[in-house]
């Protein structure tokens, strides 16, 4: 199974702003993949496009020689967000299943497996947004997952969690992973990316400057990875501040 994003870019018209330039990539399943880059270095965008939200310009995104089905093969979670906050955690839950075509006597299965799995069984009527941001990153990626998606795309996924989401996402992507899905996420926490990632890609102004495997390499060497592949501040006169 593979994504294949073929001379892909992207301009937001209205500031003129060139946020992906002739993007070539191919992404393979059982395995996590992160895309990394400054704020700015299209990693958001490109995510966009993966998903559906944005539409492409000039390029191709394929899934297996096809284009992409964006509302059964693919889920994205973004950075904040990613379920409605003004309706309840099991009403947000219903909504996502009843849009996804699933027959409708396995949805409170379904729903229940969820709630339990994320740790969301006490707050089944509490609001969206009335969650604790760990929580609301638990309910998004519960939104995410009712449909049971291919492609799991996570925007900056461990922002604001508590240790135990953290455990949990980390065993959730493996076992994704191991069912040949295919995930991708962007995050600035290169520790979390060392942790799950088998592959980085690093964006610097819209292109693709660095794909690399990991092969066990740790945070220290990741970071110099990334320094050396984007603008750096070291020589910055942070003294004179």
């Amino acid at each position: 199974m593979l994504i294949n994003i073929e001379n892909v870019s992207y301009i937001y018209r209205k500031n003129k702003l060139k946020a992906l330039k002739n993007i070539d990539l191919k992404f393979s399943g059982h395995q996590t993949h992160a895309v990394l880059g400054h704020n700015g270095a299209g990693k958001t965008t490109l995510f966009l496009l993966m998903s559906g939200y944005l539409k492409l310009q000039s390029g191709r995104i394929t899934y297996n020689s096809k284009f992409i089905d964006n509302k059964k093969e693919i889920a994205y979670v973004p950075e904040s967000g990613g379920f409605f906050g003004s309706l309840t955690v099991w009403e947000n839950l219903r909504f996502r299943y009843l849009i996804s075509e699933q027959p409708e006597q396995d949805m409170h299965e379904r729903i229940n497996l969820l709630i339990e799995t994320f740790g969301l069984d006490e707050k089944i009527n509490m609001q969206g947004k009335s969650l604790s941001t760990g929580l609301k990153k638990r309910l998004a990626l519960a939104c995410a997952f009712v449909h049971k998606p291919k492609i799991l795309l996570l925007d900056e996924p461990t922002n604001g969690i508590d240790p135990t989401t953290y455990d949990m996402l980390v065993k959730i992507l493996n076992s994704q992973k191991k069912k040949g899905h295919h995930i991708l996420l962007n995050s600035h926490d290169l520790v979390f990316v060392s942790e799950v990632a088998d592959d980085i890609c690093i964006l610097n102004q819209g292109k693709v400057v660095c794909r690399k495997e990991l092969n066990n390499l740790d945070e220290e060497q990741l970071k110099q990875l990334y320094f050396e592949n984007t603008e750096s501040f070291e020589d910055k006169h942070y003294e004179d501040i």
